[in-house]
């Protein structure tokens, strides 16, 4: 299970356990259509730990503290800029197509 869970993660898989080179494209715009899948879910797993992190911070709680803050917007920002890029080379994939 553990060496599958690494190759599935190196894949097509889509974040919904579905695999993107299951449906009817190419394989390498299935890989770009999972990174961007791959970016968006961590994004968002990012935010809610700092939404939830800003929470805790206003309820006068323990919050995450500056310096993991600090990384996770950086992390945050690397995510979508990742998944920016890769939407933008699938844009130009697919005008070059038509």
């Amino acid at each position: 299970m553990f060496f599958r869970r690494l190759s599935e993660s190196r894949g097509a898989e889509a974040t919904n356990g579905l695999h993107w080179s299951d449906l009817p494209m190419q394989f390498g715009l299935a890989l770009k259509c999972a990174h961007i899948d791959h970016c968006l879910l961590g994004l968002q797993g990012v935010l809610e730990m700092l939404h939830a992190g800003e929470a805790a911070r206003e309820a006068g709680q323990p919050g995450l503290g500056g310096e993991l803050t600090d990384r996770l917007l950086y992390a945050s920002r690397a995510l979508a800029a990742s998944g920016k890029d890769s939407l933008h080379a699938l844009q130009e994939r697919l005008a070059a197509a038509s």
